[in-house]
């Protein structure tokens, strides 16, 4: 089984930085319930997400936009004004597909698609960017 563990550096100093500027900060993942606390909780990330969306709660994986949606319905956001993070290519078209705003970070990922923000070096960047979708 290979478990290759990615971790970004500035993910505190990021996600500090966007709730201390009122963001609202969702995470929508592919991976189980249970996983997903387990990966929070040991990288200090389980009390900055106000909704969390797993595998548990869809019937369709990225890049369906069926996690987004599920979060957007449930945080009432609208979609015009959620920006979504994504580090992989199925995940940045399913948050389009949501016609949600997405930017990419640190996967190099792009698309000529409306909404779509940029991409990103690291997490660093993000804060100023996310507010055009809000």
């Amino acid at each position: 089984m290979l478990t290759e563990e990615i971790v970004y550096s500035d993910r505190l100093s990021s996600l500090t930085a966007l709730a201390r500027e009122g963001v609202t900060l969702a995470l929508g993942t592919g991976a189980l319930c249970e996983t997903t606390d387990i990966v929070l909780r040991r990288l200090g990330l389980a009390g900055f997400f106000s909704k969390v969306v797993t595998a548990e709660d869809v019937t369709e994986g990225k890049p369906s936009p069926e996690c987004y949606q599920n979060i957007i319905a449930r945080a009432a956001f609208s979609p015009g004004k959620t920006s979504v993070l994504e580090d992989s290519s199925s995940g940045l078209a399913a948050a389009l597909a949501a016609e949600a705003y997405a930017a990419s970070a640190p996967t190099g990922e792009t698309t000529r698609r409306l909404r779509f923000i940029g991409s990103f070096a690291d997490l660093t960047a993000l804060p100023l960017n996310l507010r055009i979708g809000n």
